[in-house]
This record gives C-alpha cells, sequence and structure tokens, in this order.
C-alpha cells in the first residue's frame, strides 16, 4: 500500500495534515520568509515544503526539529495555533 495515497488515509488523518500545515505557512509567514527561504535553512526541498503547507504531505518526526528551531520554538508549539490552542 502507498502510504502517500489519500484513497488510504482518514478524513481524520488529512484534516490534521491540512492544519499543521495552516500553522507551519502562519508561522513562515509571520516570520517573513518564503518557502524556499524556510526550506533552505531546514534542508528540505521547497516543493516538498509547499505540499506539507497545502496538508498533501505530512513530515517524518526528525524534520520537526529543525523546523521548530528555525521558528525559534519547541516542537510541540508547531501544533499550537497563534491564539494557543492545539491545531485541530
Amino acid at each position: 500500500m502507498d502510504h502517500h495515497d489519500d484513497d488510504a488515509t482518514s478524513a481524520a488523518d488529512i484534516r490534521h495534515r491540512k492544519a499543521f500545515g495552516r500553522r507551519i505557512k502562519w508561522l513562515r509567514t509571520a516570520h517573513g520568509w518564503s518557502q524556499e527561504q524556510l526550506a533552505d535553512a531546514i534542508g528540505m526541498d521547497r516543493t516538498f515544503l509547499g505540499k506539507v503547507e497545502r496538508g498533501k504531505h505530512g513530515m517524518n518526526t526528525t524534520s520537526l526539529w529543525p523546523l521548530a528551531k528555525a521558528f525559534g520554538k519547541s516542537v510541540p508549539d508547531l501544533f499550537i495555533d497563534d491564539k494557543g490552542q492545539p491545531i485541530r
């Protein structure tokens, strides 16, 4: 089974990926960075980062640490919205 196939992914998983992607985009734009600038800073391909922001792809756990560090946040902060609420 292809792990990237939306047909094999639950609606909740898709919703969570999209919420996470919105959070990453919000943090990136709040820092005034382009996708390319953030991707370069964390060693990620810009097109992959764009897919993450659109909720098309998730990220593996080891990618979360450099992402959080780039934003000056902890990994759990990546899952909290700008109002301090858990992203859903």
